[in-house]
């Protein structure tokens, strides 16, 4: 005889505020570090690339960063070190803690970790970091000797930064892994265990989830086994920030699945693992910041979006009404795309704090994704280009309804969310 199961409450704590990162390249610098200077709120961190601390203005970057109270975090590039193709990006082997052979933590030497540590660490504290981001390689299969080697590193940067003076440091880990690993119950079993054991040896004070293909295009499976995959890590204890997220990262701070995002400056909005394994053609340094269009989450080439927000049909719904774009309006939205971008992530961000816990994911739901794709419906007649994005707004609108029914249904009227990051205290 069956017996009936009863609806269960998770009773869970306030989670961190919500958390808006942004990666930052070496031409986002200075404008980046005038928004700051001009009053405009810059969200959590600014995230900086491990190979251009020596680049014109990061330190006016870090100074108007910490200034505001924000976390200023290297990357030290450990997924691309321990990439065929990311070994071969310009600036990478000149980085100072870059081992003299393609980074792989297993096949490091004592004296080669070593290395790799203390001169990371040094460079954090010279650079005034209050944050990095572990070196780490990209998993597309389950590997757990190669993971317990990255969270070993992990363990010995901790060392490396109270021996530097970088006590009050935190470390970030990257966990960049593919969709149906992440979703994988055995995988993550293996993935749990060792993270738990880093946990346990203070390795790392939060985890930064990099998906592949996980971006506006994933569809509704790729989207189920995000949340499947980053709620089965939230027993770890720490804050879990969506990396290179996109719009859909959004969502899933509001399911409570993470506590915060990262995004590139009008670029960066996906992990691309299969650019990891493949040549490389092109810099792309030299491509024009895109218009963000926050009525539909969409980024928009300055032509066609400049096209878009003048329409007479649209523009009363798409007009930006943020601080970054009163004094002039549409001319503000395309002439200072990342001015306008950083400030409408904050202020996303920021809408769904304010909405009290356990109805952000409805609330998410009924006053922007369901408006975004009937909105986006309308854009797309105007410009063929958006179907496809109306397409995906589609398919993560039904995806999140059903989910948060579910929640519903089993009782939890909060997701659980990490807890509170501790502040760390100096020696």
């Amino acid at each position: 005889m069956e017996t009936a199961s009863s609806p269960q409450l998770y009773l869970v704590r306030e989670p961190e505020p919500l958390s808006a990162f942004f990666r930052a390249g070496s031409r986002d610098y200075l404008e980046f570090a005038n928004i700051l200077a001009t009053g405009h709120a810059g969200g959590a961190g600014v995230v900086v690339d491990g190979r251009s601390l020596r680049q014109p203005h990061l330190g006016d970057l870090r100074d108007a960063a910490r200034r505001t109270g924000m976390e200023f975090v290297i990357d030290s590039l450990g997924v691309e070190m321990a990439s065929p193709e990311g070994w071969k990006l310009s600036g990478v082997k000149e980085m100072p803690w870059v081992p003299r052979k393609r980074f792989i933590s297993s096949a490091l030497t004592a004296d080669e970790r070593r290395h790799l540590v203390t001169e990371l660490a040094k460079a954090a504290v010279e650079h005034g970091a209050t944050a990095v981001l572990a070196p780490s390689r990209f998993f597309g299969e389950i590997e757990r000797d190669d993971l317990s080697h990255d969270v070993e590193t992990a363990m010995a940067l901790r060392m490396a930064l109270n021996e530097a003076g970088g006590r009050t440091i935190r470390i970030f880990y990257p966990l960049a892994t593919t969709l149906p690993l992440l979703a994988s119950t055995t995988a993550r079993g293996g993935i749990l265990a060792k993270l738990k054991e880093g946990r346990r040896a203070d390795a790392f004070d939060a985890l930064w989830i990099r998906a592949a293909r996980y971006d506006m295009s994933a569809g509704p499976t790729s989207i189920r086994r995000y949340i499947s995959g980053v709620r089965g890590l939230h027993e770890i204890g720490v804050p879990i920030v969506g990396d290179r997220a996109g719009t859909p990262g959004l969502g899933m701070v509001a399911l409570g699945v993470t506590s915060g995002t990262s995004a590139g400056i009008t670029f960066g909005e996906r992990f691309d693992a299969a650019a990891l394994f493949r040549e490389q053609h092109g810099s792309g340094l030299g491509m024009a910041p895109r218009v963000y269009v926050p009525a539909i989450g969409a980024f928009m080439k300055r032509k066609e979006a400049e096209a878009l927000l003048r329409h007479p049909s649209v523009k009363s719904w798409f007009a930006c009404q943020r601080p970054c774009c009163r004094a002039r309006g549409l001319a503000d939205t395309v002439g200072e795309p990342r001015r306008h971008f950083i400030v409408s992530r904050v202020a996303e961000m920021r809408d769904i704090a304010q909405v009290p816990v356990g109805l952000r994911a409805a609330n998410y739901m009924e006053t922007w994704l369901r408006p975004a794709s009937d909105r986006a419906t309308k854009a797309m007649q105007l410009d063929s280009t958006l179907e496809s994005h109306r397409k995906h707004l589609d398919g993560l609108r039904s995806t999140l309804a059903a989910v948060i029914e579910e929640d519903a249904t089993g009782g939890r009227q909060v997701t659980r969310s990490p807890v509170r990051m501790d502040v760390r205290r100096g020696a």
